[in-house]
């Protein structure tokens, strides 16, 4: 194929890449967090405050041991680039490599390859790569277990890399069904998995000295002592919000629109007494369909498994996974792109990376050290990573701080006011926010950082 033909695809990868460049975005939250974790000793409770409910041990060590020495090496900032620029090669990197071995040779193929990344990498992937979270490090092995899944060697080095990942987040077994679909024999697939199952039940028991399996079971408690919704646990049909990603939704069900009418043809017509009797062979059926290593049995069961937990933190491995469906489907209709739309594709190659929402100003306070801060609108991130030595409330989990502090964070970011009382009664120096329009008696102006300020409170 002619080298020219790739010119577009290059040119969209590039743009993606100099776009970010020219805004080196910092991260919203938790990296920010994990970065300053060694400065409190790895121990969440130096740093947050009136969390009862959160963790007695760090659920991210190995993450933040390496981010701390990365930080004494470099810098804080550089450091938060240099994880981002990781997540964005090492999901990219897999997602080229896969969609070059689903699409079929042709002049379209780059074409097509281009407008998938298009749609791979909309806002909430990007955004992703900008948090730049232990999660997108596993979905990122999750995509290159599907890259080595028919070389023996290559998939041996792929699980140790595995196994090394399970302290850097300790919901690690929510990506295991990755070690399901990697290998390809069933006693390798079950053995692997149980192996992996095991050895995260064991290192996060042992870490954290038997509090693992309790701080699992909390999350229930937690989710029921939120005041307020956590944008990360929202519902993943936000990604249809997108345009572009509505498009290829709306797309894929256009590819299979015959299907989709005989299914509603069968609804209509169906009876409790055409269900089959042979409930034997259809188990056989679904057992083997399970374990079968068709690249759209495995797609579409890590697609169905991910979707299935319904939260936006899984946009980016949710995205790739629709996309790979998505080339198998357009290879098996040999869709030819129109000259017009070869033109569209160059400009939205151009114009499209530009269009990434996830370029925000963050406050740069530096408040005294030993400070008990307040901080809303996840300030409570931004805050620690330029001011050292203090305390802050909330913590990274909403639904671990005692209800008064979610009330505060609730009043200012809704009603526009803070009761000094509780400001007061919770021991709060400093208070961090965007949203107050009802100033009280007990708060001075300390800082104004472009629609951010920082209020001392006094007595």
């Amino acid at each position: 194929m002619k080298a020219e033909n790739y010119g577009i695809l290059v040119l969209y990868v590039a743009m993606v890449f100099i776009i970010f460049g020219l805004n080196l975005p910092l991260p919203q939250d938790d990296l920010m967090r994990d970065i300053v974790a060694g400065s409190y000793n790895y121990d969440y409770a130096n740093l947050y405050v009136y969390a009862p409910l959160m963790a007695k041990y760090n659920q991210y060590i190995l993450f933040d041991m390496i981010l701390h020495h990365l930080s004494l090496l470099t810098n804080r900032v550089i450091t938060a680039h240099i994880i981002q620029l990781i997540c964005m090669l090492f999901f990219i990197t897999p997602c080229l490599i896969i969609l070059n071995k689903l699409i079929k040779p042709s002049v379209d193929k780059p074409l097509w390859i281009a407008i998938l990344l298009m749609l791979l990498l909309n806002n909430f992937t990007t955004l992703r790569f900008v948090l730049g979270r232990p999660e997108m490090f596993f979905s990122c092995w999750v995509l290159w277990g599907i890259v080595t899944k028919d070389t023996y060697i290559a998939k041996a080095c792929w699980f140790l890399i595995g196994l090394v990942l399970i302290p850097f987040y300790w919901l690690a077994f929510f990506y295991v069904p990755a070690v399901f679909f990697a290998f390809n024999h069933r006693s390798t697939k079950l053995s692997f998995t149980i192996l992996y199952i095991v050895l995260t039940a064991v290192f996060w028991q042992w870490y954290s000295h038997g509090q693992w399996l309790a701080s699992v079971l909390d999350l229930k408690k937690m989710y029921l002592n939120r005041l307020a919704i956590v944008g990360e646990n929202k519902t993943i049909l936000i990604v249809l919000l997108s345009p572009i990603t509505s498009m290829g939704f709306i797309f894929y069900v256009y590819l299979h629109r015959d299907k989709l009418n005989q299914l509603l043809k069968e609804l209509k017509c169906f009876r409790m007494n055409h269900i089959s009797v042979d409930l034997q062979n259809n188990l056989r059926t679904v057992f083997n369909w399970i374990f079968s290593n068709s690249l759209t049995t495995v797609f579409t069961l890590l697609l169905v498994f991910f979707c299935s937990i319904n939260m936006i933190r899984y946009a980016a491995i949710i995205s790739a996974l629709f996309v790979f469906i998505l080339a198998i489907e357009i290879n098996r209709h040999d869709i030819k792109i129109p000259q017009l739309l070869r033109y569209a594709v160059l400009c939205l190659a151009i114009y499209l990376p530009m269009a990434v929402d996830n370029y925000r100003m963050i406050p740069k306070f530096t408040l005294p050290v030993k400070s008990i801060v307040l901080g809303t609108s996840q300030s409570n991130y931004y805050v620690p990573f330029y001011s050292p030595n203090i305390k802050i409330a909330p913590a990274m989990e909403i639904g671990a701080n005692v209800q008064d502090i979610q009330i505060m964070m609730k009043s200012i970011d809704i009603d526009g006011s803070v009761s000094c009382t509780l400001l007061k009664k919770y021991h709060f120096d400093y208070l961090v926010e965007r949203n107050l329009t009802q100033i009280p008696s007990c708060l001075k102006i300390y800082q104004i950082q472009k629609g951010w300020r920082a209020w001392r409170v006094i007595n």
